[in-house]
């Protein structure tokens, strides 16, 4: 039987497949002992990490040589296994993220790793992979407040390159010619049509629609960052006059005991809702 650690180090596709033995049964008596001996162990004292079943494992080596002499080569590639599980759980991981073959939104790709945290192949990875695993969780929670990743990130290494080519996918539309396009490309095509939107008048770009660029903002040339902060400038500007005159209107309207307590309540929840607009806005900056 295969043991826990050894199923996330077997592609998947071969695990699916039904083993087929020649040996006779009691040339291997020994090694299914062994194993057994092996799964008995895990079970009863269930370690919750790779490092854990190591120890373990290491704790009852004589007597699983005793059952198997050859169980030292079971033993060097569990010494030498974490290498390969944290390369299944790479794999398990960019599996929960966009690609060209499964666009994935920001919502459901958070929900894929919140899952992964729970998988066998999680727990058995190295304290470092795990950190990697979260670091990035953290920077999907933050775009999903339009918290851009920092373009920084990508000199961590070709894992966190990887991770954000991927990120760039969450960016797609349609062009001219009706082919889905992606990532820059996407932004990019994106950034044109805001142009030319930002140009009529009255003005209708709201907050919503640069929430995009600000969300893959890592993805903007320096020129297109300094001009998406001067378009939120003028989209709250736009925003505060428009309040200001809804306001002056509301006032004029009448002045009885009444209504200056109606008002005054309304200003109470202007003032509030102002504070949580203006902590919505602090991400643009």
């Amino acid at each position: 039987p295969l043991l826990p650690h050894e199923r996330l180090m077997v592609p998947k596709e071969l695990l699916n497949e039904t083993a087929k033995c020649k040996v006779p049964k009691e040339h291997i008596q020994g090694m299914i002992a062994a194993r057994n001996l092996v799964l008995e162990l895990l079970d009863k004292k269930k370690p919750k990490d790779y490092a854990s079943t190591v120890r373990l494992i290491s704790g009852a080596y004589d007597s699983l040589l005793s059952l198997d002499r050859s169980f030292s080569l079971e033993k060097e590639m569990l010494d030498n296994g974490q290498d390969l599980i944290d390369s299944a759980a790479t794999v398990e991981f960019f599996y929960r993220l966009p690609s060209e073959q499964k666009p994935l939104t920001l919502i459901q790709t958070q929900a894929l790793l919140s899952s992964f945290r729970d998988q066998s192949c999680f727990a058995m990875a190295s304290s470092s992979s795990q950190r990697k695993f979260e670091c990035v969780q953290e920077i999907i929670s933050n775009m999903e407040r339009a918290i851009s990743p920092d373009p920084s990130i990508a000199t961590g290494g070709p894992f966190y390159t990887k991770v954000l080519n991927r990120l760039a996918l969450f960016v797609r539309c349609k062009d001219e010619k009706d082919n889905i396009i992606t990532g820059k490309a996407a932004i990019d095509f994106e950034w044109k049509r805001i142009v030319i939107e930002m140009t009529k008048v009255p003005l209708t770009v709201t907050l919503s629609d640069l929430e995009p660029f600000q969300c893959h903002k890592w993805l903007l040339s320096p020129e297109q960052s300094a001009e998406l902060s001067r378009w939120v400038c003028k989209v709250l500007e736009k925003s505060q006059t428009s309040s200001n005159t809804k306001a002056a209107a509301g006032n004029s309207s009448g002045a009885s005991g009444m209504r200056v307590g109606k008002l005054a309540k309304a200003a109470v929840k202007k003032e509030e809702k102002s504070s949580q607009g203006k902590a919505a806005v602090i991400k643009y900056f």
